[in-house]
């Protein structure tokens, strides 16, 4: 969905570019936030952080959406 590096700075996939934003981007900490959910983007996302030396570190986060269809 998205990528931060000193190089290129932050990198928004096209057909995210609506409904993602950086809240934070650091090479120590980044975070991104989701706007205007919708059922279709409910699921788990994996976060891959690549670091050197000592590789990628990963986590995950689940999405889970609640209301009324509009």
């Amino acid at each position: 969905i998205a990528t931060y590096s000193t190089i290129n700075g932050q990198k928004i996939a096209k057909d995210y570019d609506s409904h993602v934003s950086f809240a934070d981007s650091g090479l120590q900490t980044s975070a991104i936030s989701l706007h205007r959910v919708t059922l279709q983007d409910e699921g788990c996302y994996r976060c891959i952080f690549n670091t050197f030396p000592s590789g990628a570190i990963t986590g995950r986060m689940c999405l889970k959406v609640y209301g009324k269809a509009l």
